[in-house]
């Protein structure tokens, strides 16, 4: 199987030596190095740009983050560990996993969490009315699947899970569960997802919360205290919990609450990587042993891994080829972390392989590599990754040579999906769920094979003037109705119902003019001439003219949308102000960030 040329990661060095990064749903990967984190940022470029080369996918930029301990030099009698260090850095972060993760929580080694946006910390999570210090020292959180909640574990065994507020960026204590048994241990680990919360304390133990966490307050023992250390933890299919510890790995069935576990052959830490759609895991040493495992069976049976293990003897093997050819050093491959893609389709492993030797490097000597394998035989569009998170799976499993779902050119099944959506929800939950149709994500990642593909937006104008009709009686802002006419010339839609312009003119203010503009009975183009004689590029959602300098680009099509958060110094009504909030950040064309 033939593969993107590794991610080189270099001249940084990890915090840790285990969970090294993170994989995104935009695309994002964020490496946990120091002294500042690194983001691999997706980028787009043709794939015969890209020349088979995962360089092509990602460009990886610094993040230094202005982390403080909001607990220095408090109760140091009671925890000097946490003083010992005043100067905070990043230990672990993970990007929130709905919307664009435009949020990201970062845990410090002083045991302080942080919420961070746009590269900039903007809130701390914490509960300063606690005089227990250890009820302020966090040990591991984990964001909700489905809304942006945030979960923490203390000294305490308590699991603290604040919610965001609605209109500002504030996160709030909204419940605390305690578990009695736990009253002297730290929460290590949380894993929530697929209906669950499972939890690990520094006793080894593993319990089991509902995901109800506004009314929840009780646990479920699911493991005993074990001298094993658990080194990864996961959820296959809502009912195999599935653990690898020290030498061991374990699994427990929620249905049948059947506890089985197996010795495995090396004494090493694994990490689990789940096959979509199926039973089965993949685990890996961090000395590069795989095996794979279908979790169906009665007892785990250990079978052959011909995925990711074949994989990574060829690196090794290609490695030693080029820097060891006569075989005269002792060389290895050590896994730094694995990170599924955000649909899990893929997986990316973060290794790196030298001589097994004492020697002294500094961080601008080091290099690591992250290798990106597909898991499946096709991979298909799904709403757990958007963007340029598409176009990376697309690339993985183009250069390996499998199938993927392509679109197909029959719009037949495109003809009644205006039947798909009601009109009578608000108008920023009617857009949010156009964003979210699997027959519009279809079109909309062709757009990143076929950019003159305009079925994607001409269904969105349209599906937009339905909602409009609908409620054209309260349409009465001047730039929404000249916004309206504008998007009807455009389909061709003739209705008595749209509302007429005095003389067909509008106004609109730039940051340092103001233009007049007459809708004519020509053609809409990309261009629009004002009376005062000047031309002027249009908004590709709304059509009205650009004269600010506050505008978001789509990095695939270029095509560029009004900032309605830089522009002030227009009136927009309902309609336009509630389009451009919800399309100035995603791109309607392709669904990646907006830049």
């Amino acid at each position: 199987m033939k593969l993107l040329k590794d991610l080189l990661l270099q001249r940084k060095d990890l915090i840790n030596w285990d969970n090294g990064f993170t994989w995104s749903r935009n695309g994002r990967l964020y490496f946990r190095t120091t002294p500042e984190l690194v983001i691999g940022e997706p980028i787009y470029q043709a794939s015969e740009l890209i020349n088979n080369n995962a360089k092509g996918l990602f460009r990886n930029v610094e993040c230094p983050l202005a982390v403080e301990n909001v607990m220095e030099w408090e109760e140091a009698t009671n925890n000097p560990i946490l003083n010992s260090q005043p100067a905070s850095i990043v230990r672990s972060c993970k990007p929130s996993r709905v919307g664009d993760s435009e949020y990201l929580a970062v845990i410090t080694n002083n045991f302080n969490i942080s919420i961070c946006k746009d590269k900039q910390i903007i809130v701390s999570i914490d509960v300063p009315d606690q005089k227990d210090v250890r009820a302020r020292a966090f040990h591991s959180f984990e964001w909700s699947p489905i809304d942006n909640v945030i979960v923490v574990g203390n000294e305490l065994g308590e699991l603290l899970f604040f919610s965001k507020e609605q209109i500002t960026d504030n996160f709030v204590l909204v419940n605390t569960i305690k578990i009695d048994e736990l009253a002297e241990q730290s929460i290590t680990r949380i894993l929530w997802g697929d209906g669950h919360i499972i939890i690990t304390a520094s006793d080894n133990s593993i319990w089991k919360i509902d995901t109800d966490y506004l009314t929840n307050n009780s646990a479920v023992k699911l493991f005993e205290t074990g001298r094993f250390g658990i080194f990864d933890l996961t959820l296959i299919n809502s009912r195999y919990v599935t653990v690898t510890a020290t030498g061991h790995i374990f699994k427990y069935d929620l249905t049948t609450n059947d506890l089985v576990y197996e010795r495995l052959p090396v004494i090493n830490n694994f990490y689990i990587i789940p096959i979509r759609d199926s039973s089965s895991v993949i685990i890996v040493s961090n000395n590069s042993v795989t095996i794979k495992i279908n979790l169906n069976s009665p007892k785990l049976h250990f079978e052959p891994d011909t995925t990711i293990g074949p994989e990574l003897s060829h690196k090794f093997k290609k490695w030693n080829d080029a820097w060891n050819e006569s075989g005269k050093y002792e060389t290895s491959l050590n896994v730094y972390g694995t990170s599924l893609s955000p649909d899990g389709y893929s997986v990316a492993v973060l290794y790196d392989i030298a001589r097994i030797s004492y020697n002294y490097i500094i961080p601008s000597q080091r290099q690591y590599r992250v290798m990106f394998i597909p898991l499946c035989e096709q991979w298909t569009i799904s709403n757990e990754a958007n963007g340029l998170a598409w176009y990376q799976t697309h690339m993985i499993y183009q250069r390996a040579g499998l199938s993927m779902r392509s679109v197909s050119n029959d719009n037949s099944s495109l003809d009644s999906i205006d039947n798909e959506f009601d009109i009578n929800i608000p108008f920023k939950e009617y857009l949010n769920e156009i964003f979210k149709n699997e027959k519009l994500n279809l079109l909309k990642f062709n757009v990143y094979l076929d950019q003159t593909d305009s079925r994607r937006m001409d269904i969105f104008r349209k599906l937009i003037m339905n909602y409009a009709l609908a409620k054209i009686d309260t349409i009465t802002n001047t730039l929404d109705i000249a916004s309206l006419i504008m998007l009807a010339k455009n389909l061709g839609i003739t209705d008595s119902k749209i509302p007429q312009l005095e003389n067909k003119e509008f106004t609109m203010k730039g940051d340092f003019i103001t233009q007049s503009f007459h809708i004519s009975d020509d053609t809409i183009t990309d261009e629009i001439a004002s009376k005062e004689g000047n031309i002027w590029k249009r908004c590709s959602v709304s059509l009205l003219p650009l004269l600010s300098i506050g505008v978001k680009r789509c990095p695939v099509t270029n095509h560029r949308v009004i900032d309605i958060e830089r522009d002030s110094l227009n009136e927009y009504g309902w309609f336009t102000k509630t389009l451009l909030e919800v399309c100035h950040k995603n791109s309607v064309y392709t669904g990646n960030l907006m830049v």
